[in-house]
């Protein structure tokens, strides 16, 4: 007996789950059509026979060619979803307003300019999803839709919300971007089961006090209008999660931000923020900071005190200086400070030990601290564009680093530690002042691509050749003489750039180098190419313009490797 029972509600279960998928179909079985899917079928108006269906519970014609809702929908009784998204509907007619046991609304992606007043007669209605239309207001009555949950009204052409929308108690999450809002009803506090308010993108210059007072927020993004200050009260979002506030006009931030304490996403970048409060350092829950393209010029004392921050991008401001309490971001993982105005970095940066990714660039940092070896995570490090004439010994402590960038500086030679960088990858050093590369770089084993272009180098050590792992080697615009023999050694080298030096030849050994796809020899004081050039059977591209070759060399070059794109006119 109980087997049976249990077989029976399965029955059920699946007979009010079924799906029906044309009209032919479903008039055969009026009585077992629950859910009605007309979708993608580019039918132009709904069916009257939709009508003869007294279970149909669900209805959906999304993707279709619908210009209008049909009065006769209201004799749908039992419908509880409605789906009509993406068709051509300019209108909703009175009788919509007669779907009483109606839960879930979509109608985004249409064309419809307003609502009726009925709407406010859905007073079950959970979802109601108008993204993507053209409705310019909202009618009073919409203070009637106690059920409400989730309202979207995103892509529209309002202006203003009534203040009736502060009557819908259980509204959860408000979604109203990109569109052309100047102010917000100062009663927003009265929803107070509200989670989410996102309003970007509109033409919002202030907000109301009540905006700081909704007890449940927990995000808020008001990207991109033109708010100049925040008010007070947005200290008392006790439960705010996330704040997102870039592309504003902001000036300053209150200090009663760092009651905010559990925010942990902050983006308050493309501002005009000169300063950021002491306070917000009492932000102990944060952990993603976004304040690039700013005008800060310094960062507050207590910054460091942000236990918990993550990743914190500063790029494009002013800042001329970091405070000691830096080093105390001790879960700190991505830092971005390029271009301000950094001349050197506190002692206490050493203390940033989970730190993996440091990008420094277009700074003028003339030293790194030598406790800089002491961020034993750094997998990433730029310091391209800065003033730096040496790197500290204590780089070589930095066993996780896989990428180091540090061109155009004044770089005038490498320490010897930089060996120990055993986890290294890709080393880029171009417009520096190097002469010499240390013999000690042929113990980067894992180096699978190193730029030095631009430098004054005039030899290359014969440890180059211990590089097994390189696969793209470039000293373009160097003043190098000759290649060492050990350069055979490269087996996996793939790209090699040797433009603009004053290279008298290539070595026979060159044949070894068999992956090589693209060899750059341009600008040198070759006269010859060696035989031994034609097993490099891989070669796809070769530049050779602007060197001392015969045109017997160069039709030689032709013949030895007939399926690679030469380039070898015209000549010195």
């Amino acid at each position: 007996m109980a087997v049976y029972i249990a077989l029976f509600h399965l029955t059920v279960f699946a007979q009010k789950d079924t799906t029906f998928f044309t009209i032919e179909e479903a008039l055969a079985n009026k009585n077992e059509v629950f859910v009605l899917d007309l979708s993608f079928k580019s039918i132009e108006a709904l069916p009257t026979t939709i009508t003869q269906f007294p279970n149909l519970h669900t209805l959906i014609a999304e993707g279709n060619k619908i210009s209008s809702i049909p009065p006769f929908i209201s004799q749908l009784s039992t419908l509880q979803v409605l789906d009509l998204r993406d068709n051509n509907i300019t209108a909703i007619p009175e009788s919509f307003g007669k779907l009483s046991g109606l839960k879930k609304c979509f109608l985004n992606k249409n064309r419809i300019s307003s609502l009726p007043k009925s709407i406010g007669n859905l007073t079950q209605l959970e979802v109601l999803n108008l993204e993507g239309n053209k409705v310019v207001d909202i009618p009073e009555t919409i203070a009637n839709l106690s059920q409400l949950k989730n309202l979207h009204l995103e892509w529209n052409l309002l202006t203003t919300l009534p203040e009736a929308i502060c009557s819908l108690q259980n509204l959860e999450a408000l979604i109203v971007y990109e569109n052309k809002l100047t102010k917000l009803p100062d009663c927003l506090d009265q929803l107070k089961r509200l989670t989410v308010l996102n309003i970007y993108q509109n033409n919002l210059t202030s907000l109301p006090p009540s905006i700081g007072n909704i007890p449940n927020l927990h995000t808020l993004s008001l990207d991109r209008n033109k708010l100049t200050k925040f008010p007070k009260t947005l200290g008392n979002l006790e439960k705010l999660v996330s704040l997102k506030a870039y592309g504003n006009l902001l000036q300053s931030l209150p200090k009663s931000i760092g009651k905010l304490q559990q925010l942990q996403v902050l983006h308050i970048h493309q501002n005009q923020l000169k300063t950021l409060p002491n306070t917000i350092g009492k932000l102990h829950q944060l952990k993603e900071l976004v304040v690039s393209f700013n005008q800060l010029t310094s960062l507050p004392p207590d910054f460091g005190t942000m236990s918990t921050l993550e990743s914190l991008n500063l790029f494009d401001n002013k800042i001329t200086t970091l405070p000691e309490s830096f080093g105390n971001l001790k879960n700190l993982k991505t830092l971005n400070i390029n271009k301000n105005q950094l001349t050197t970095l506190p002692i206490s940066f050493g203390g940033l030990s989970h730190l993996e990714i440091l990008k420094l660039n277009h700074n003028k940092i003339k030293t790194i601290p030598k406790s800089i070896g002491g961020l034993h995570r750094l997998t990433e490090l730029f310091l391209t564009d800065n003033d730096l004439s040496i790197l500290p010994e204590s780089i070589g402590n930095l066993s996780a680093l896989q990428i180091l960038k540090a061109n155009k500086n004044k770089l005038h030679k490498l320490p010897n530690s930089i060996s120990r960088l055993s986890s290294l990858k890709a080393m880029s050093l171009s417009e520096n002042n190097l002469t010499s590369l240390p013999s000690s770089i042929g113990d980067l084993t894992t180096l699978e691509k190193l730029i030095i272009d631009k430098n004054e180098l005039y030899s290359l050590p014969k440890s180059i050749g211990n590089l097994s792992s390189l696969t793209n080697f470039s000293v373009n615009r160097n003043n190098i003489e000759s290649i060492p023999f050990s350069f055979a050694q490269l087996s996996n080298l793939k790209i090699l750039n040797l433009t603009r030096n004053q290279i008298l030849y290539l070595p026979e050994t060159i044949k070894h180098l068999t992956k090589l796809k693209s060899l750059y020899i341009s600008k040198n004081n070759l006269t010859t190419i060696p035989e031994s050039i034609q097993h490099l059977t891989k070669l796809t591209t070769l530049y050779a313009t602007r060197n001392y070759l015969s045109r017997k060399q160069r039709e030689q070059l032709l013949r030895f490797l007939p399926r690679c794109n030469i380039f070898s006119y015209p000549q010195k």
